[in-house]
Formats: structure tokens, C-alpha cells, sequence
């Protein structure tokens, strides 16, 4: 790979290479030095990993919550008629065989009922219904507000504090939400938890995922990517049991909470991102955290510096911003193409949920067959992006589900019922891959600014589906969102297909590195010395006295 003319890394492998600027003048890259010397996922790779990822766990829980702290009392029928001249109205509503009783039950006067769980929804418990229920939807508002401006504060913080801190504090943030929530006595309190509680959990997923991929080699990176969604998927499976054990919608928060509370105590477990802290210019921190993964893995480090973009000492180091990404031409198209399909992933993978939530039986085994169908999702997904590559299984994804999204819009019955679940299941596939393609097309020091942003993009899409719920009502055409989406998946990923393919790639540290991605075998060649492949000129140090190639944008 052609480099700046500029140095910008610090050569520290060791406090002996430290001392001695004779020792060790070769630099490798990190991903090479997994690949030869540390290994590319041993133990220790394995453990911080599975450390890290428990975060989804708490993740999952705080973001379907609502699912089960908002159940309708109406419709789950959970109120009881009293003694008086409505009586007879009121048994008629509550007798009624409709699937949808709602209009009847608002034309009740309220002393004519009276909830049989007032404490197991806050619905119930603050009476939202009829005039006031659309205070249900805006408590799912307020935390997709909030993911969105997590996305960006976490992001932002993740490349300049560290991945650890910013990943600390967005567990916290959430668990302590969470918590004050589920003892709040106000709808306005709890509403203001929520929005926060989004801010924190927008950070647990985007952090958690980065540096749990951060310690591992390249080609690791595809299948644990998509692994780190199975975590999310069992909080998901994990949940409706504790619903269904602690009915109390208070109680579930609490506990949701505290399981946030509980997790950065598993952090102090693991070290650093030895590729933030190379960004970052700490070289020596970076060698002591691969240094800790080579002892788990029972290997050594060589006696070689690192390859990155650490500065010169007492240097500040290099920083890079989004408006870095856009000015840069090649990371500009990436990142357009990236969002677009962040907020049609988004809105697929939520509004099918939304169009699917009146099937019928219980609430508690629907979403627990759901999260099993995306674990098995997550599981093909997984095999294909090695088998096949990543470019075209996330593309397929989004071909799949736009295709099933189309056709379950035209028909009816049961087979739109199948075809919805199949697009669920390839929103889910998408959902996990797109994380992958982030952390893959862009270089580390703009890495989590990027999947903050592409993040915000997301939750546009979740907050954007209740409209197009609302369009397909006054259209008379209730599946008009899966049309929406359908159209727009199709045409994801067909853009898609544009995108260089990363598997068995290096992970991009610097702005320049983005210019090899398709051309980089790191099992076998070092960064700049890959061969032509795809139609592009392997790239080369120029010769001495030779102007060095342009780059295209």
C-alpha cells in the first residue's frame, strides 16, 4: 500500500525495542501479526470476545422491553365490568368475538370497568387507551429519538476515549434508566427514561461490536460479526421467560436495568483495542494488549514494531470526523450507499414486526419463535459469508427480503404470513451483516464515527414505518409498507453489488488504507504488495524518484 511520505506510527513492539532504536526496524501490520505470530482467534481472542459481546444480552432486553411493559389491556382483555346501569354494555364489549374491540371499548364510560392487572402494563397502569394511546406509541418514539442521538455521542466517544469507556458508560446510562423508569410514578418520567435509555443503548450495540471484532484476525471477522447478533437474538428468547415469570411491569424494568448495571464488571476482564489505542498514539499500550491476547493464546509477540497510525511521543494524535469520510472520494460513495441501507435494513427488520404483532396465540411463544428464527438466520449468514463472500450474501439478504416483502403485499392468507417470516428472517441476516460491512470498509480511525452515523440512519428508518402504517390505513391497503420496503430492499441490493469485497482483507487502520480493500490478501502478502484482482493494478511503493500513483476516487 502506497503511505503518506509522512511517518505517523511509533515503532514500540517492547520496552527493550524502546530502548534500543536498533532493534527490530521491520513494521507489521496488526492483522499480520495475528495471522503469523498471535494467532487469529485463540483463547484469548475467544474470551475477551464472549466477554464483550454478553453486552447484546442486556441490549435486548432494554430495547424489546416494551413489547411487554405496553401490552394493551384492551386486546389481551384484562378488565372486568362492575356493578352499575353500563354493566350489560360493558359484557357485551367483553363477550365480543371481534379480534378488534377497541371502538366498542371506548364508547364505555370508565366507571363502568375495571383492569384485572392494572400492574402489568403501563397502559393499564396509567390508563392509556382510547383518547390517550397514542402516548403507547410515543414511548417507543422517545427511545428511537434517543438511539439517534446516542448513535452519535457514542460514536464520537468510542474513537476518542476508547472503546471500553465509551461502552462502560453506555451500560450505565441505560441500566440507570432503566431503573429509575420502572419506580417512576409519572408517564412523563418515564418517557424522559426511555429517550435516555435509548441514548445508552445506541452505544452498547455499535461499541460492543466493534471492539469485540477489534481483537480478532481477518478471517474471523465475517462469521464472528454475525455471531455477535445471536447474543442479541438470545436476550430475545431470554425475555419473554422473565416476562412471563415477573408479569409486573416494574419488576421487568428493574431487572433489565440492573443486568445493564451488572455487565461493565465483566469489562475489567479485558483490555483495550490495541488498534484504538495504536490510533490513538499509544503504542505501548497498544503491544501491552496484544501482548495479554498472546499470553491467553499461550504464543509471543515478535520482536517487530507495529504498523499503524500511532504518533510520534507527546505527539497528539491524528484524529479524523465524518466530514473527513464525505470529503474523501472513495469513503463518500461507501458511506451514502451504507446508510441507505441502514434505514431500509431498519425499517424492515422493525415494521415487519409491526405489521406481524396481532398473530394470533401468546405473546409470550410468538416472540420467542421469532428470536429463534433469527438465530437460525444469523446461523446461515454466517456460513455464507465465508463460503460465498460478503459483498453477495449481504446482497442476497436484501434481495431475498425485498423479493418476499413484494410478493407477501400481493397476496393474502397464510402464504403472506410465510413470505412476511421469510423477510424477517433475511432482515435479520441483513441487520447482522451490515454491521460487518462497517467495520470492514472503513479505516479505524473513523470506524465508530461511521457506524454512529450509519446507526442514526437506522433509527430514521424505525421512527419512519408508523407513517407508512398510517398511509397504507387511509389507502385501505394495510401491507403498503411491506410494498415500501420491499422496493426499497430490492434496490439496496442491487447497489450493494458496487462495494468491494472484504473477505480475507485486512482491517483498514488509516484514511489511505481504504484504497486496497479487494486487493489485500493478508494471509500471504503484506499491505501494497497484493496482486491486481477485480480489474484494478495491484498498488506499489514507488520507486525513488518516481511520483507516486494517484488515487482514484
Amino acid at each position: 500500500m502506497v503511505r503518506d511520505t509522512q511517518d505517523i506510527s511509533e515503532p514500540l513492539i517492547s520496552r527493550e525495542a524502546e530502548a534500543s532504536p536498533e532493534v527490530a526496524e521491520d513494521e507489521m501490520h496488526i492483522d499480520t501479526l495475528l495471522i503469523g505470530s498471535i494467532g487469529e482467534f485463540g483463547y484469548g481472542q475467544q474470551l475477551f470476545y464472549f466477554l464483550t459481546q454478553l453486552a447484546w444480552i442486556p441490549a435486548a432486553f432494554i430495547t424489546l422491553v416494551m413489547v411487554f411493559t405496553t401490552l394493551d389491556p384492551v386486546s389481551q382483555r384484562w378488565f372486568s365490568c362492575v356493578e352499575g346501569k353500563y354493566r350489560e354494555e360493558c359484557l357485551l364489549v367483553l363477550n365480543s368475538r371481534k379480534t378488534d374491540h377497541t371502538v366498542d371499548f371506548c364508547s364505555l364510560p370508565r366507571e363502568s370497568y375495571a383492569w384485572t392487572r392494572p400492574h402489568d402494563s403501563i397502559v393499564s397502569e396509567w390508563d392509556l387507551v382510547c383518547g390517550d394511546s397514542w402516548k403507547q406509541e410515543a414511548v417507543n418514539s422517545a427511545f428511537f429519538g434517543g438511539f439517534i442521538i446516542g448513535a452519535g455521542i457514542f460514536g464520537s466517544m468510542s474513537d476518542n476515549l476508547g472503546r471500553k469507556r465509551a461502552l462502560t458508560t453506555a451500560m450505565v446510562i441505560s441500566g440507570l434508566m432503566a431503573i429509575i423508569g420502572g419506580v417512576s410514578q409519572s408517564y412523563w418520567i418515564f418517557l424522559t427514561c426511555r429517550c435516555v435509555s435509548g441514548i445508552g443503548v445506541a452505544g452498547i450495540g455499535m461499541v460492543a461490536y466493534i471492539l469485540g471484532c477489534e481483537y480478532v484476525g481477518p478471517s474471523w471477522r465475517g462469521l464472528l460479526g454475525v455471531a455477535a447478533q445471536q447474543f442479541f437474538a438470545f436476550g430475545a428468547i431470554l425475555l419473554p421467560v422473565i416476562a412471563y415469570l415477573m408479569p409486573s411491569w416494574r419488576a421487568l424494568s428493574i431487572l433489565t436495568g440492573a443486568s445493564s448495571l451488572l455487565f461493565p464488571l465483566a469489562l475489567l476482564l479485558v483490555p483495550e483495542s490495541p488498534r484504538w489505542l495504536l490510533t490513538a498514539g499509544r503504542s505501548a499500550d497498544a503491544v501491552t494488549a496484544l501482548a495479554a491476547i498472546a499470553s491467553h493464546n499461550r504464543t509471543s509477540l515478535p520482536n517487530v514494531s507495529l504498523a499503524g497510525t500511532s504518533g510520534e511521543p507527546g505527539e497528539e494524535p491524528a484524529r479524523a470526523n465524518l466530514l473527513d469520510v464525505l470529503r474523501h472520494p472513495i469513503l463518500r460513495v461507501r458511506l451514502i450507499i451504507q446508510l441507505i441501507a441502514w434505514f431500509t435494513v431498519s425499517s424492515m427488520y422493525y415494521g415487519i414486526s409491526l405489521m406481524i404483532s396481532a398473530l394470533p396465540g401468546s405473546i409470550y411463544v410468538d416472540n420467542v419463535v421469532l428470536a429463534v428464527m433469527e438465530m437460525v438466520a444469523y446461523g446461515v449468514a454466517s456460513v455464507l459469508i465465508d463460503l460465498i463472500g460478503r459483498r453477495k450474501t449481504i446482497s442476497g439478504s436484501f434481495l431475498i427480503g425485498g423479493l418476499c416483502l413484494i410478493l407477501s403485499a400481493a397476496t393474502s392468507g397464510p402464504l403472506s404470513l410465510c413470505l412476511a417470516f421469510a423477510a424477517k428472517c433475511a432482515a435479520a441476516s441483513a441487520f447482522a451483516l451490515v454491521y460487518i460491512c462497517m467495520a470492514e470498509l472503513f479505516p479505524t480511525v473513523v470506524r465508530n464515527v461511521c457506524v454512529g452515523a450509519a446507526s442514526q440512519a437506522a433509527r430514521v428508518g424505525s421512527m419512519a414505518m408508523p407513517s407508512l402504517i398510517i398511509i397504507g390505513n387511509e389507502l385501505h391497503f394495510s401491507l403498503f409498507g411491506f410494498l415500501v420496503m420491499g422496493l426499497m430492499s430490492t434496490a439496496v441490493g442491487l447497489m450493494l453489488l458496487t462495494q468491494p469485497e472484504t473477505l480475507g482483507t485486512v482491517l483498514p487502520e488509516t484514511m489511505e488504507d481504504v484504497c486496497s480493500l479487494g486487493l489485500t490478501k493478508p494471509a500471504s502478502q503484506p499491505i501494497g504488495q497484493a496482486e491486481a484482482s477485480e480489474g484494478f493494478p495491484a498498488q506499489r511503493d514507488p520507486e525513488p524518484g518516481e511520483a507516486p500513483p494517484k488515487e482514484e476516487g
